[in-house]
C-alpha cells in the first residue's frame, strides 16, 4: 500500500531584498525519501536532487520559479516511507556559469547519493546540513550566499488525500542589510476528489464592501484579521480554503501560510479571529454555510469548536465609521443584532 505524492516549487514572493539591486534568488537541495522498515537499523534514504536556475527579483515581485522549478518530485510512497524537504535557498552574489545546468544537477544528484548511503537519523534537520554541503560544493556558493532553509517531514500514510498549499518565510540579515521572502510551494497526497481541491479566493464582506485582511500584512503568529480596502494583488487579502476531507476548510492566508484561527481556542462570543500556525485544532476549521438566496459563493463560517459565526465586531455595526474593522465570531442568534442572515455575518468568495 502506498499514495502517490507530488511536491512544486511555486512562486516567490521579495518583501525586501537583500542587495541594493534585484537578488539572483534560487533553490537547492532534495526530497529525500526515507524507508525504514521494521527492524531496518537506519533508514534507506532515496535523493531527489532540486536545483532552480536563479531568478531576477526585486522587492515588491512575485514570481514563478523557471527552470527546475514547478514539479520537484512525484512518486508512488509506500506507507513505510516519509519524505524529508530540505531545500536551502540562496542569493546569487557572485557571477557563475549557469549554462552547464544539467551538469550542475547531475553532480548535485551524485553527491546526494553518496550522502544518502551513510544518513541513518530519521529528522528532516541533519538531513538539511548534510544536503547543504552537498549543495555548497555542487553550485560553489559563498557563505552569504545562503539565505534560509526550507525544512519539513511529511509522513503521507497518516496524510488525508488531498492538496496542501504551503508557504514559508525566509528573512535575515547580511551586512546591514534585510531581506525577506515567502516561498510558496504544494504537496499534493493520493488522488484528492474535485471537492478536496484548494481555491484561492479573496473575502468580500457583504456589509461594508470591504475585505478580509491580515493587518499589516503580518507574517507571524498573533496578526489580526480585520476588513480593509480592496487592495489587488495584496497576497494578505488573498486566502486558501483548504478542505479538511470531512466537510470543513482551512482558511489560510496566503502570504503567511498560517491558518484563521479563534484565539486561545476559546469558545465565547466576541473573541478575536487571528493568524496561527495550524495545528489541526477544531477552533481552526470553519464551515462555508451557503446563502439560500445568493448562491454557493455568498457564504457564512461557522466554527468547528464553537459553532459561532465569523462577523464583524459590534460597535462598529452602525456607526459608518471608515475605520478598520476588527473581526471575531459570534453567537447564531444575537438578539441585540437581528436574525443571523444579516450581512455582518455573510461573506462573499471572488477568485482570485
Amino acid at each position: 500500500m502506498g499514495k502517490r505524492v507530488s511536491v512544486s516549487l511555486d512562486s516567490v514572493l521579495c518583501m525586501a531584498a537583500e542587495d541594493w539591486a534585484a537578488d539572483e534568488f534560487y533553490i537547492a537541495g532534495a526530497i529525500m525519501a526515507a524507508d525504514r522498515k521494521p527492524g531496518q537499523a537506519k533508514a534507506l534514504f532515496t535523493p531527489t536532487p532540486v536545483l532552480t536556475k536563479p531568478l531576477s527579483i526585486d522587492h515588491d515581485q512575485d514570481k514563478a520559479f523557471g527552470l527546475g522549478g514547478g514539479v520537484v518530485f512525484d512518486a508512488d510512497v509506500p506507507d513505510t516511507t516519509s519524505l524529508k524537504i530540505a531545500l536551502g535557498t540562496y542569493d546569487e552574489d557572485a557571477a557563475k556559469d549557469w549554462n552547464n545546468y544539467q551538469g550542475l544537477v547531475k553532480s548535485l544528484s551524485d553527491g546526494l547519493s553518496a550522502v544518502a548511503t551513510v544518513l541513518g537519523e530519521p529528522q528532516a534537520v541533519p538531513v538539511i546540513k548534510a544536503v547543504g554541503s552537498v549543495v555548497e560544493n555542487t553550485v560553489k556558493s559563498d557563505a552569504d550566499d545562503h539565505l534560509g532553509d526550507i525544512v519539513e517531514d511529511l509522513q503521507p500514510s497518516r496524510m488525508i488525500d488531498g492538496v496542501y498549499p504551503k508557504a514559508k518565510t525566509i528573512q535575515g540579515e547580511h551586512a546591514g542589510s534585510v531581506y525577506r521572502y515567502l516561498v510558496n510551494y504544494t504537496v499534493r497526497v493520493g488522488d484528492p476528489r474535485p471537492d478536496q481541491e484548494p481555491r484561492l479566493v479573496t473575502i468580500k464582506v457583504a456589509l461594508s464592501g470591504k475585505m478580509l485582511n491580515i493587518a499589516h500584512a503580518e507574517h507571524e503568529n498573533g496578526g489580526l484579521l480585520i476588513t480593509y480596502d480592496n487592495s489587488p494583488g495584496h497576497s494578505n487579502q488573498e486566502f486558501w480554503l483548504e478542505p479538511t476531507g470531512d466537510g470543513y476548510v482551512r482558511i489560510i492566508a496566503k502570504h503567511s501560510g498560517k491558518a484563521l484561527t479563534v484565539q486561545d481556542g476559546s469558545l465565547q462570543p466576541g473573541a478575536q479571529v487571528i493568524q496561527w500556525t495550524y495545528a489541526n485544532a477544531p477552533h481552526q476549521m470553519w464551515k462555508l454555510e451557503p446563502h439560500p438566496d445568493k448562491g454557493v459563493d455568498a457564504v457564512r463560517f461557522v466554527n468547528r469548536a464553537s459553532g459561532m459565526y465569523l462577523g464583524l465586531r459590534r460597535r462598529y455595526r452602525a456607526t459608518g465609521s471608515r475605520e478598520i474593522l476588527e473581526v471575531n465570531v459570534d453567537e447564531i442568534g444575537d438578539p441585540d443584532r437581528g436574525p443571523p442572515s444579516l450581512p455582518f455575518q455573510l461573506f462573499y468568495l471572488l477568485p482570485v
